[in-house]
């Protein structure tokens, strides 16, 4: 298993949520049948309604499409690099 995210890591890549783009995505694509569903979100905090709303940032499986803003890119390549450490 991988080394634990330290806090500023965490807080570089949490500090993008905010500006994040949450309208622009890749057409979205059909990738195949049966593959299954892969997400990834980031969840930006309305304090006016006291909720989280989720972002896509990229689905992949029998679908794909991503965020096409460049720290939704950024983001998903570092959750990616989380999760194969992970494993």
């Amino acid at each position: 298993m991988g080394e634990p995210i330290s806090a500023v890591v965490l807080q570089t890549y949490a500090s993008k949520i905010n500006a994040l783009d949450a309208e622009h995505f890749s057409k979205r694509t059909n990738r195949g049948n049966d593959q299954g569903s892969r997400q990834y979100y980031a969840y930006r905090y309305d304090a006016e309604k006291q909720m989280y709303w989720p972002i896509l940032l990229q689905e992949t499986g029998d679908w794909e499409t991503k965020n096409t803003d460049a720290a939704a890119e950024e983001l998903t390549t570092w959750l990616m690099s989380v999760e194969k450490e992970l494993k």
